[in-house]
């Protein structure tokens, strides 16, 4: 599932509380030669980590995860105790997204 579309960006951190890393990568590449058609299929992942190295893709359906776009930036900022993630897209609108 990670291998759908170009990765350009990812956020590492325990978003599920369970004492293991985890992963969010976006990407896609709109702006490809003429020859090659663009990497649009991604909307995000969510990777679950289990501490040994592994990791479990979790759909849209599972994650609630859905970033549209040309990803170019992604950080994870936490603001009154509650973190987000923010993404910037390639001729596009910022993306705000909460993390539950």
């Amino acid at each position: 599932m990670a291998q759908v579309s170009s990765i350009n960006k990812f956020v590492v951190e325990d978003f599920n509380d369970d004492g293991n890393l985890d992963v969010v990568l976006a990407g896609n590449l709109y702006n490809a030669e003429v020859e090659t058609p663009r990497n649009d299929a991604s909307f995000g992942l969510y990777l679950e980590g289990d501490g040994s190295g592994a990791f479990d893709a979790k759909t849209m359906m599972e994650s609630g995860l859905k970033i549209v776009g040309d990803v170019r930036g992604m950080e994870l900022i936490t603001k009154n105790g509650a973190q987000h993630i923010l993404v910037a897209k390639n001729d596009d609108w910022t993306q705000l997204i909460k993390v539950n």
